[in-house]
C-alpha cells in the first residue's frame, strides 16, 4: 500500500500571532526566532511585518464589512462551502489578457466606428466599405513565455475565462494576422523581443512570413 503524507497545518491562535508581532517590532527577537518561539508560521509574520496581504484579503479589508474570518481572509473550508452554495460557478484556469483589452467598452468600439465613418465621409472614401477586399480584419494573439495566470472562480459554462497578464512583457512574442471580408488572407508577421533575431528563428519561419522586432515583443506602431 503507498504511504500517504500528511501536510503539516500550523495551528496558532490570534494572541500568539500578536505576541509574536509584538516581540518583532520591539526588537526582543528576530522573526525566525519568534516562529520558533512562539510557534507562528515564519512566513505568516514576514506577510504581517510587511504588510502584505493577499487579493481575497485585500478585498475584503477594502469593504470595511465586519467579517468571521480570521485575519480577514476566508479558509479552505469557507471556500469548499461557497461553491457547494453556488452550484453556478466552478474553478477555472484563467487565459491571460493585457490591461488595454481588459478596460476595453462597448462604448469604446462604437465610439472608434463612428469616428471611422466621418473620417471616410470626409475624404470622400466611405465606398471602400462597399469592397469586401478592402474591409480588413486583423487580430494581434501575443503568447507569454513565462505565463502567470492561475485558477480563478467563474460562472459555469462560460468558454472564456480572462485575468490580467502579469507575465514579463520581455519574454512575450506577437503574432499579426489580418483576413479581408473577401475570404483572403494577409502574409502573417511574427513580432520578436530581440535586437538583432538570431538566424535559428529566421530560419525557422515559414516561407513568406515578415519578422518583426520591438524591445518588449508587442506590436508598435513603427513595427506595423
Amino acid at each position: 500500500m503507498a504511504s500517504t503524507t500528511k501536510r503539516k497545518i500550523h495551528q496558532y491562535s490570534e494572541a500568539a500571532l500578536e505576541e509574536a508581532l509584538h516581540e518583532i517590532r520591539q526588537g526582543l527577537s528576530t522573526i525566525r526566532a519568534a516562529s520558533r518561539k512562539i510557534g507562528v508560521p515564519r512566513g505568516t509574520l514576514q506577510d504581517r511585518i510587511h504588510g502584505r496581504v493577499s487579493e481575497v484579503q485585500k478585498i475584503i479589508l477594502d469593504d470595511g464589512r465586519k467579517n468571521p474570518f480570521k485575519n480577514g481572509r476566508p479558509g479552505k473550508k469557507w471556500y469548499a462551502s461557497f461553491l457547494r452554495r453556488n452550484p453556478g460557478l466552478e474553478h477555472r484556469v484563467s487565459q491571460g489578457v493585457s490591461k488595454g483589452r481588459a478596460i476595453v467598452t462597448e462604448e469604446v468600439i462604437k465610439k472608434w466606428f463612428k469616428e471611422l465613418e466621418d473620417f471616410l465621409k470626409e475624404h470622400d472614401n466611405f465606398d471602400i466599405l462597399k469592397d469586401p477586399s478592402r474591409v480588413l480584419n486583423g487580430d494581434e494573439t501575443s503568447f507569454s513565455m513565462c505565463p502567470k495566470t492561475g485558477k480563478v472562480i467563474a460562472p459555469k459554462g462560460w468558454k472564456n475565462v480572462y485575468q490580467l497578464q502579469q507575465g514579463n512583457d520581455k519574454e512575450t512574442i506577437t503574432a499579426l494576422l489580418v483576413f479581408s471580408a473577401s475570404g483572403k488572407t494577409v502574409t502573417p508577421m511574427v513580432v520578436f523581443p530581440y535586437i538583432r533575431p538570431p538566424k535559428t528563428v529566421v530560419d525557422s519561419m515559414p516561407a513568406g512570413w515578415f519578422l518583426g522586432r520591438s524591445d518588449s515583443g508587442w506590436m508598435k506602431s513603427d513595427v506595423f
